[in-house]
């Protein structure tokens, strides 16, 4: 009895490492601070004065369904590549932050003084953030909603994420989920507009055009699109592809856009994720497009 119970202690001792590495350092409050902050320290481009605002104006949610993804993701790839049976993986939170319509302060109440004067400036309503916080260091990763010049900042953030959580592509299997998750952290949150299937699709470009056009010219420009795209018997770009490249996978995302000139389309956007994670996003390619506009009946809305 003895033996078992020196036995059962040295076990826990053992262990003990690993259990206080899942102890977060951070806790949830101070980590929806750090998000809500993050968002206040964004520096826009020069054409935007929305920067600076108070971090109790905003508001930061736990994106639960994503932040369980991501960790779900690391904890069959990470102990893998790290190779230490102890090693727990990093954990993290991860929120959605908005603005819900706010008005700024005048420049000396509001932060540095390199950002542009303004007397009352008003911050369009809606819009939304993604930030992911190392519940260990406080970390932040500024993800969707954070490009300044493009794709270039919300990527780099994603792929120090990365890194940091040592997220990695075993296979083909782990390879898409990974391009996914980047996907979905960087561009589109909710999945509206990454295809997955025929279905997902209809129901994207029907939602689409009720939204832009009144329901009449709607239903015959939705039943028009449809029909040409059964006719170029492009069911199979529905689906999202991987194979082996250099430097890693190539995985084939389908997407849904609205290209110049209402052109509706469907769109493969290419991310190469290396082996250690790494995505990168190649030039995109257009499956199928086809016109959607009426004359004189676009909804006013």
């Amino acid at each position: 009895m003895k033996t078992a119970v020196t036995a059962a202690l040295a076990m826990c001792a053992a262990m003990a490492p690993a259990c206080i590495a899942l102890r977060a350092a951070v806790s949830d409050d101070e980590a929806e601070l750090i998000a809500r902050k993050a968002v206040c320290d964004f520096r826009p481009s020069e054409h935007h004065v929305d920067a600076a605002m108070n971090p109790d104006k905003l508001r930061a949610v736990r994106f639960g369904e994503l932040e369980d993804r991501i960790l779900q993701f690391e904890a069959r790839t990470a102990p893998r590549q790290i190779g230490k049976a102890l090693e727990l993986p990093e954990p993290l939170y991860l929120y959605r932050v908005t603005n819900e319509g706010i008005f700024l302060l005048p420049q000396e109440k509001i932060g540095p003084r390199d950002w542009p004067t303004a007397e009352v400036v008003f911050f369009d309503a809606n819009r939304e953030w993604v930030v992911a916080v190392s519940r260990r260091t406080g970390e932040a990763f500024d993800l969707y909603g954070f490009g300044v010049t493009g794709e270039a900042e919300p990527v780099a953030a994603f792929n120090r994420l990365v890194a940091r959580f040592h997220l990695s592509a075993l296979d083909n299997n782990t390879a898409d989920e990974l391009a996914i998750l980047f996907y979905r952290c960087v561009f589109d949150p909710d999945e509206r507009d990454l295809m997955g299937y025929w279905l997902h699709l209809r129901l994207r470009v029907e939602e689409y055009a009720y939204r832009k056009f009144d329901e009449r010219p709607a239903g015959r420009l939705f039943s028009t699109w449809w029909r040409q795209f059964n006719r170029s018997a492009k069911y199979a770009d529905i689906e999202i592809s991987s194979h082996p490249g250099s430097g890693g996978f190539q995985v084939e995302l389908p997407v849904f856009r609205v290209l110049p000139k209402s052109e509706v389309a469907l769109i493969k956007r290419t991310v190469t994720v290396s082996a250690d994670g790494t995505c990168r996003l190649e030039p995109d390619a257009t499956v199928f497009q086809y016109p959607m506009r009426d004359r004189g009946d676009e909804a006013h809305f």
